[in-house]
């Protein structure tokens, strides 16, 4: 008789451990990591990718067209 009710609190406690626990870490992840890493890598493409890409394109071929 004590058992369907024991049950019954550890299901309630096991949900509300969850919400408090498991929820604010994925709303943190979501809400706050996925952007700031988003924001990193386009900031990582803008300073260290584009300058030697751009180098690449419009210095190299200026000095293969004129060896002198």
């Amino acid at each position: 008789m004590l058992a369907p009710a024991g049950r019954g609190i550890a299901t309630a406690v096991g949900r509300v451990l969850t919400a408090l626990f498991v929820w604010p870490a994925v709303g943190l992840w979501r809400h706050v990591l996925v952007p700031l890493a988003l924001a990193a890598a386009s900031l990582a493409e803008h300073l260290i990718v584009r300058p030697p890409t751009w180098a690449y394109r419009e210095l190299l071929p200026l000095s293969v067209k004129n060896p002198s």
